[in-house]
């Protein structure tokens, strides 16, 4: 055996060792199929119907439980096992949607061009909401809006007491 022949040896097991971390760290990306069994996989749980262990599951008997007879061969690929027993990937896709949009947001404010002056105003606007700084007037009785004349009339007649009381010298 040659000086060279040890070194490709750990030179090839470390390459297929990363090739397999890239593989399993990489997103993995559900079909339809697969997503619909993850959904019904929770909601059975959820409801308490079968237990949350996804470590000692049958495969095939999970299979006939959702009604989906490709699970079997899904559950043979690590990222999709991965996948499928994280209860809350929802809330993590959520979180990375809306960083996402974070910095959207923040492209289109920083944005100068004049004809995308009506979309940074509209992102303002949308942020303003969301960090509760927006003001809104609040109408005491939301029906004032859709009154008539008359109605507003006997309305301010019967709330002017209220509204306006006489002072002790009048």
């Amino acid at each position: 055996m040659s000086a060279e022949e040890p070194k490709r040896k750990a030179k090839t097991a470390v390459s297929s060792k990363e090739a397999q971390n890239i593989l399993v760290s990489q997103a993995f990306r559900p079909n339809p199929a697969q997503r619909q069994a993850k959904t019904r996989y929770w909601a059975l749980v959820s409801e308490q119907a079968i237990v949350d262990d996804t470590d000692n599951i049958d495969p095939y008997e999970l299979g006939k439980t959702l009604q989906c007879p490709s699970l079997p061969n899904w559950w043979e690929h690590t990222a999709f096992r991965t996948w499928f027993s994280n209860r809350h990937e929802h809330l993590q896709r959520i979180e990375y949607l809306f960083d996402l949009a974070l910095d959207a947001a923040e492209q289109i404010l920083q944005n100068e061009d004049p004809k995308a002056q009506s979309a940074r105003v509209t992102m303002i606007k949308i942020l303003a909401d969301l960090a509760n700084k927006r003001r809104s007037e609040k109408v005491a009785d939301a029906s004032i809006n859709s009154m008539t004349p008359e109605q507003l009339r006997a309305y301010i007649e019967k709330q002017a007491p209220v509204l306006l009381p006489k002072g002790e010298d009048e």
